[in-house]
């Protein structure tokens, strides 16, 4: 059984998980996203390599190990319809191209679930 959260009357406890902080398999996400599903706020989307195991492993959306698939299906279980907000790093070269890039990105993966 899940651990329950505290509540509060006023105002209401929010969180603000990162897709991508602890990537092993599609257990941590589905599970965060059922447990917390009532308090959050937005979702920090972004990607890791576990391979590399350390600060290290982030990397740009859809080339690390974050499975998505899972990610935004257990978003839409819980109805999650806040903000899913990018944190990527910067592209050395043509940023703006980067800005398009994590668009699309994001585009996809509000299409999936």
């Amino acid at each position: 059984m899940p651990p329950e959260l505290p509540t509060a009357s006023s105002p209401p406890d929010e969180v603000n998980p990162r897709a991508g902080s602890r990537s092993s398999g599609d257990a941590p996400a589905r599970s965060a996203a059922r447990i917390l599903g009532p308090h959050l706020l937005t979702i920090h989307a972004k990607d890791f390599l576990s391979e590399v195991g350390n600060i290290r492993g982030f990397t740009h959306l859809f080339q690390g190990d974050v499975p998505w698939q899972a990610v935004m299906a257990a978003l839409r279980e819980v109805a999650y319809d806040g903000y899913l907000v990018a944190e990527v790093p910067p592209y050395r070269f043509a940023p703006e191209e980067g800005i398009r890039d994590i668009g699309r990105k994001l585009d996809i993966l509000l299409g999936l679930g």
